[in-house]
């Protein structure tokens, strides 16, 4: 992941970069100190040059060393490029504050700009044989085709969108309102535990959110939470947030980890609970032993669904029941694949496209994240763009390599500068971290990563 995060500040940079090496400021600013800006010119053509083989360099480094080499040390001289633009815009905002101060000199700036030309040059001329510099097919990359309308998400589960799962809901429910299956050592334990088990993009999440939902489950069970734990199993804000779920008061800043399970206790005795464990790595038994204390108190029939990735993970929950999930069958594949990738048009497609997106369906190995990922990335790209997507190096490696499922690797390399920019800003965050959209924005604007069109200031 920290690759695909570099890589967007590259291409993105170098987009960023050469938009304000063209800027009225930095030009008056050069004037105004009767600089030369022959050096301003020449940066930015060097830029632009180098970001003719970004693209493919960024795909080929997966292959060979070589290329990822030369991409670091051109990334180091971009990002020295982009503090310079950075110092000297900042300059020129307080030289119209402040005529008098004027703590960059020209000599010094023009020496600076001279450094990092000779470095990049240097780069541009030693670059990997092999790497193309033509434009890619279809669209440049940062410039978005127009293309029909589209929806917004919701983080609401919409059920016309998920295809393939009903039989899998029907058995889990079915599994969930049966008796206990461990009745005859009701002492020991009054929850079961079922771990739905599956790789990564399976869509076991979306699963749990159905059964979850399900109006049966509504009906069946007292108390419910969805609790998400991902990478690292904090058993006290686990055990907080489910106390929030269940709308108790606020947690006093003076309660122990004792006094919160003591709260959850009282609130779950003799209660029927149905909790989702959304996402599990904890192998630790101990931590998972104390963590599940307050549920020795619920009443029998209560039932936890564990997603994860790890059979140890079940094992280690105890769990009563173990759930394979599966991939999707082909029909399903291609049912969620058309209905993002040709808006549920696909019987009035272009033939070709369809074929091609039979083979991409086939790549994405009945995985629902991958599928989707493919559809809504082919949605807005033109028929050039299908075929070099089929044929991507991208396909050829294994997930193992980054841990990040080759669909989801293409659909990232893909996206336009700006919009990559925009997304690896957000690794900043941590996993499942409640970002809110107002604020991610502000953030954005404050580093500089958003751009108004000519038309509008918005």
């Amino acid at each position: 992941m920290a690759e695909l995060v570099a890589g967007a500040f590259l291409s993105s940079s170098l987009q960023v970069a050469c938009e304000r090496l063209a800027s009225r400021e930095l030009l008056d600013f050069f004037h105004g100190r009767k600089l030369e800006d022959g050096s301003l010119t020449k940066l930015r053509v060097v830029l632009l040059s180098v970001n003719q083989v970004i693209e493919d360099a960024e795909e080929t480094q997966y292959q060979n060393h070589n290329v990822k080499q030369w991409l670091d040390e051109l990334r180091d001289e971009v990002f020295k490029a982009e503090d310079l633009i950075d110092e000297i815009a900042t300059e020129a905002l307080r030289q119209k504050l402040d005529v008098e101060s004027q703590t960059v000199t020209g000599k010094n700036i023009e020496s600076r700009i001279e450094n990092v030309l000779e470095n990049l040059e240097y780069l541009k001329q030693n670059e990997i044989p092999g790497l193309r510099q033509d434009p890619p097919a279809g669209t440049p990359q940062g410039v978005n085709r127009k293309g029909p309308h589209r929806l917004p998400t919701t983080s609401l589960i919409d059920e016309s969108n998920v295809y393939g799962r009903d039989v899998d809901r029907e058995k889990i429910i079915e599994i969930l309102l049966s008796h206990n299956m461990n009745e005859n050592n009701q002492r020991q334990r009054h929850v079961d535990v079922i771990a739905i088990v599956g790789m990564g993009g399976l869509g076991k999440t979306t699963l749990a959110r159905l059964v979850f939902d399900d109006k049966n489950m509504k009906d069946q069970f007292e108390k419910r939470a969805w609790i998400c734990i991902s990478e690292s199993f904090d058993h006290i804000q686990a055990t907080k947030a489910i106390l929030k779920e269940l709308d108790c008061p606020p947690i006093d800043l003076s309660d122990n980890f004792d006094d919160i399970q003591q709260k959850l206790k009282e609130k779950l005795m003799g209660k029927k609970f149905f909790l989702v464990l959304d996402d599990v790595w904890n192998e630790n038994h101990q931590i998972w032993e104390v963590f599940r204390a307050p549920f020795n108190h619920v009443a029998l029939g209560s039932k936890i669904i564990v997603t994860t990735r790890s059979k140890r993970v079940a094992e280690v929950m105890h769990s009563t029941h173990v759930y394979d999930l599966k991939p999707l069958q082909h029909d399903d594949c291609w049912n969620l694949f058309a209905k993002y990738a040709f808006n549920d048009q696909h019987h009035v497609a272009d033939q070709n496209l369809v074929e091609i997106g039979e083979d991409i369906v086939k790549k994405c190995g009945g995985l629902p994240l991958a599928i989707k990922s493919m559809g809504c990335l082919l949605y807005t790209k033109s028929p050039q763009d299908w075929e070099k997507i089929l044929k991507s190096n991208f396909w050829d490696l294994s997930e193992d390599d980054s841990n990040i499922i080759p669909s989801l690797r293409l659909s990232y390399h893909y996206l336009p500068s700006n919009h990559k920019r925009c997304f690896a800003y957000c690794s900043i965050f941590p996993k499942d971290y409640n970002i809110d959209k107002n604020v991610l924005i502000q953030l954005w604007m404050a580093e500089g990563l958003l751009h108004s069109s000519n038309e509008t200031r918005e």
